[in-house]
């Protein structure tokens, strides 16, 4: 039997007076995609979910719409060294549109090794990371999975919020990673041993974001071939581990089985394209910087494969099998199906 994992309050004060985002009126993406207007978004800053079985506590930040109506659950993974609050931009704008979105900071964060980083918004090399590292990783989104219901009791903000039947897991990096062993990408830890597989079975859809291909950190060309929930990889054209490219950043959706897979590549995405910390900022010249066009990709990309396999929403799916975000960013985005 599991040890009980209980749920710690910190400070009922700062949830009954969470930070609020307004919502937009905007209907449209100017990428084709029609997403209507956004909710206003409350932010629970300081979560907290203890594992009893690691004797650990887990740092939650929690953004999710208005409202009293239950929300499909995004869980997000940072990066290497960053943290969860890193990416609120883009943690804000899914839950403006209808999802509760649960970002842990793990153990090797840079803001829990020294507090004059919390604010951090960097990422170390992958590699560096060790096996039990990326275990630990894995059990932080598994726990959060098994607590939902439990973080609805003792967080009376989120009661009746969250749909627990709809849960799409996520990442960026070393964090698409973690996503991919949780949505049953299987790895070697050593040419001898067997594949191991960590697949979390109420994970119903996975996107990575600057994700990995084969050939790295125990991913083999065999890692995805049982992967059969939706799958999406959205990468740029920076370089990834041991100087590969999109092309292997994007294996994943031709090693996994066909349906509801999906990768795109977007011209003048790099690294830190994807937590939108540098949207909206412009250049002396005022044209707008690449990598906020980049942003907007992964913006509309990440809402409408949310919206077709968290919402079963026909329009979104059929959105994503046609051509029109390569249209309408003029070939900026390049998405494949299969």
């Amino acid at each position: 039997m599991r040890t009980f994992l209980s749920v710690v309050l910190l400070a009922f004060a700062q949830l009954t007076s969470a930070a609020t985002t307004q919502p937009s009126t905007a209907a449209s993406s100017g990428l084709g995609y029609d997403f209507g207007p956004s909710d206003e978004v409350l932010t629970m800053p300081r979560g907290e979910l203890s594992d009893g079985l690691r004797n650990k506590m887990i740092p939650l930040l929690i953004e999710y719409p208005k409202g009293d109506r239950p929300c499909p659950v995004i869980i997000f993974s940072h990066g290497a060294g960053s943290a969860g609050n890193a990416y609120v931009n883009l943690l804000q704008f899914w839950a403006s549109h209808g999802y509760v979105v649960i970002a842990p900071t793990h153990a090797e964060s840079q803001s829990l090794q020294d507090p004059s980083m919390q604010s951090f918004r960097g990422s170390m090399n992958d590699e560096t990371v060790t096996s039990s590292n990326w275990g630990d990783r894995v059990r932080d989104l598994t726990t959060i999975i098994e607590e939902l219901n439990n973080l609805q009791e003792f967080y009376p903000t989120l009661k009746d919020r969250i749909d627990i039947a709809h849960v799409g897991v996520s990442g960026h990096a070393y964090g698409a990673y973690t996503a991919q062993l949780v949505g049953g990408a299987t790895v070697k830890l050593n040419s001898n041993s067997p594949a191991q597989s960590l697949r979390d079975k109420r994970v119903q859809a996975v996107l990575l974001l600057d994700g990995q291909g084969p050939d790295v950190q125990g991913l083999t060309k065999e890692s995805w071939k049982d992967f059969n929930i939706p799958l999406m990889s959205i990468t740029g054209n920076d370089l990834g581990l041991r100087g590969r490219g999109a092309d292997w950043k994007l294996r994943p959706i031709l090693l996994s089985p066909a349906g509801d897979k999906y990768g795109a590549a977007i011209a003048g995405a790099n690294h830190f394209s994807f937590s939108g910390r540098f949207a909206g900022q412009m250049p002396a010249n005022g044209k707008v910087l690449p990598s906020s066009k980049a942003y907007e990709g992964v913006k509309v990309l990440s809402l409408a494969f949310w919206d077709a396999y968290l919402k079963h929403d026909e329009k979104a799916k059929k959105y994503l099998h046609s051509d029109t975000i390569e249209k309408a960013s003029e070939n900026m985005v390049k998405l494949q199906s299969r």
